[in-house]
């Protein structure tokens, strides 16, 4: 997140209608009052640190020291007449005024990096800015290698962090404020959200190629009857898998769950268990670890990979370029 400037930013906060005015007691005291008080940059950075919890991680993304965000920390505590952050060993609690104020300061920083970044558009090649994407490992090895390819050639200095999404729905992940954009093959209805299709996959299926029982095409019936390692996770395409499997009266044969795609080709190559995997993934991977690929011996509709991201950051020109730059990449694949 920038760091705003108090002379970009002083007229539209104290604009009677803005979120951030219609709330009030900031340590006792109305929001006009304080603003005279108070260098927004503090904001910035109570932003940061309450949707962090930790002051490390806080500063790293904010481009600043440790020792910077805990002195700007105490200059806000001293205006405000609240400790705002109590600090426990996992991490800083924030106290219950941190709670009451944390979300009016969050959508206010929000209108005005929108409003900012508009009125002075976004050059991606001179633009230091971090963005967080949470995706599973699929998406993760398909876009960032070519997505960390052209960042590194035409524009240094953005950073990307990814954050596996473990299983978490988007309402968590989103409500956190701690993503930018969400990449999954599951579809989500969530009140705020904007969506697109990135593209459509396929199920295969990969085994060692020492097994050579297959031959040169995977039958129904020996995928039925050979052990399988699978990728367990709420709601996953595995599910949706063993629903056309249970149309055929098949149930696969599970003997291990795997946490990641990558992990689940890593055993399949060591081992005779089959792994059923989005096609583009296991081509990626094939060759390397010398792994046989099958197409899927039962009907099973294409799964639809989507990017999801919060309405309120649609028109944001940074926003609007990564999601441009994801889609052109993900064209490609």
């Amino acid at each position: 997140m920038r760091v705003l400037s108090d002379s970009h930013t002083r007229n539209r906060i104290g604009c009677p209608n803005n979120r951030l005015t219609r709330h009030h007691g900031l340590g006792g005291l109305s929001i006009h009052t304080n603003l005279r008080k108070i260098d927004l940059n503090l904001l910035t950075i109570f932003d940061a640190v309450f949707r962090e919890r930790h002051i490390s991680r806080a500063a790293e993304q904010l481009g600043m020291s440790q020792s910077a965000v805990s002195h700007a920390l105490g200059r806000l505590r001293d205006v405000l007449d609240d400790p705002l952050f109590i600090r426990h060993a996992t991490g800083m609690e924030p106290t219950r005024r941190a709670l009451e104020i944390a979300q009016p300061i969050h959508e206010a920083l929000n209108d005005l990096t929108g409003i900012l970044a508009r009125s002075e558009g976004f050059d991606a090649s001179n633009t230091k800015r971090t963005f967080t994407i949470a995706l599973g490992d699929y998406c993760e090895c398909l876009i960032m290698p070519p997505l960390m390819q052209w960042l590194e050639r035409h524009a240094p200095h953005i950073q990307i962090v990814c954050q596996p999404d473990h299983g978490r729905d988007a309402h968590e992940l989103f409500s956190h404020g701690n993503i930018d954009l969400f990449l999954d093959y599951m579809p989500i209805e969530i009140e705020g959200l904007a969506a697109t299709t990135l593209f459509s996959e396929q199920l295969c299926v990969v085994a060692s190629r020492t097994r050579t029982d297959f031959g040169e095409h995977l039958s129904l019936a020996n995928f039925a009857a050979a052990k399988h390692v699978i990728f367990e996770r709420h709601s996953d395409y595995g599910s949706l898998l063993d629903v056309a499997l249970h149309r055929e009266g098949i149930e696969r044969n599970n003997v291990l769950t795997a946490s990641s795609l990558v992990f689940m080709m890593l055993i399949a190559a060591r081992s005779g268990l089959l792994a059923s995997i989005p096609r583009r993934l296991a081509l990626l991977f094939a060759d390397s670890l010398d792994l046989q690929i099958y197409p899927l011996p039962v009907s099973m509709d294409a799964l639809t990979i989507k990017m999801y991201w919060l309405q309120e950051q649609h028109d944001d020109p940074g926003h609007l370029w990564l999601r441009e730059l994801v889609q052109r990449i993900a064209s490609l694949q």
